[in-house]
């Protein structure tokens, strides 16, 4: 089926043209109707003359069928409708908790372990271990 906005080749399924977004239930109403006028020419020109009466019919129904839906159209043609896309919001970036500090009731012995814990993951450099082991024994 060709849409009648755009002229594109389209599926006969649905009610709007993928390529111009027209309205095309119009369309299928107009192809389903010549159809039926075409299979009843046929069975009346087939009834009257044979298989050269059913072509004759088909035709000529058929033909009868697709002025009638051209005359129907008239010049109503409409702007395609306007497709509104709503935006997307943005998705949060998830909250991340800050580093907890040690509690101040954490004993030396803790803070010490703590920090060669975190010598030994390699999430502190030796010189940044040396500095914060001396401020822990400091505070003695």
């Amino acid at each position: 089926m060709h849409c009648s906005g755009c002229g594109k080749n389209i599926p006969f399924g649905g009610q709007v043209c993928p390529y111009c977004k027209r309205d095309k239930s119009s369309d299928q109403t107009a192809t389903v109707a010549g159809v039926m006028a075409m299979m009843v020419g046929g069975f009346f020109g087939n009834l009257i003359a044979g298989f050269v009466g059913m072509i004759v019919g088909a035709f000529s129904l058929g033909i009868v069928a697709a002025i009638v839906s051209q005359l129907g159209k008239g010049n109503t043609a409409k702007k395609p409708p306007r497709a509104r896309i709503d935006p997307v919001p943005p998705i949060p970036a998830p909250k991340l908790k800050p580093p907890q500090p040690l509690p101040v009731s954490a004993t030396i012995e803790d803070r010490l372990r703590r920090l060669d814990s975190l010598k030994s993951q390699g999430l502190i450099t030796e010189e940044e271990y040396g500095v914060q082991r001396a401020a822990i024994i400091a505070a003695i």
